[in-house]
């Protein structure tokens, strides 16, 4: 598979497998997220990121506040 490819598989797997949910926290591991099978945007985001790591895509997280006053 090429690069692209795995992307698309990564993120479909992410998206589709991996229900919407609260973990017990923000910071927990991207294992965690995957044994509990539901992620909030955050926790998937994680999960996302260490798979597509773990295939050799290079990337990272950036994140973002927002106030409360919108």
């Amino acid at each position: 598979m090429d690069n692209f490819n795995k992307i698309g598989a990564a993120y479909q797997f992410v998206k589709d497998e991996i229900m919407f949910g609260y973990n017990k926290s923000d910071d927990i591991s991207a294992s965690d997220v995957l044994a509990d099978g539901y992620g909030q945007c955050n926790t998937k985001g994680n999960l996302l990121m260490a798979l597509l790591r773990g295939l050799g895509i290079q990337c990272r997280f950036q994140g973002f506040t927002i106030d409360q006053q919108l």
